[in-house]
């Protein structure tokens, strides 16, 4: 464990059923996960790749966050339709 993570490298393309999709995801958990303050992931856009939704987020500021809202729109499960 340390203080700071900076994960760096860790996407890769989401592939029909391949060993190489549970090594990228492990990689990213073990990654954040270990970080006691803080986590940083420095992303490269990958077409296709488990972090390529992260090029679409953006802040809102027209409403204020309303995290009751969105932990009602939380899919938890929603990695598992991908990999399955």
């Amino acid at each position: 464990e340390r203080l700071i993570v900076i994960a760096v490298g860790l996407d890769s393309p989401i592939a029909e059923a391949e060993a190489c999709d549970l090594h990228t995801r492990s990689l990213l958990y073990r990654a954040l996960t270990r970080a006691q303050l803080m986590a940083l992931v420095v992303n490269e856009y990958l077409a296709g790749g488990w972090l390529e939704f992260l090029g679409h987020v953006r802040l809102r500021d027209d409403e204020a966050f309303d995290r009751a809202a969105e932990l009602r729109r939380a899919e938890s499960s929603a990695v598992e339709g991908v990999v399955q």
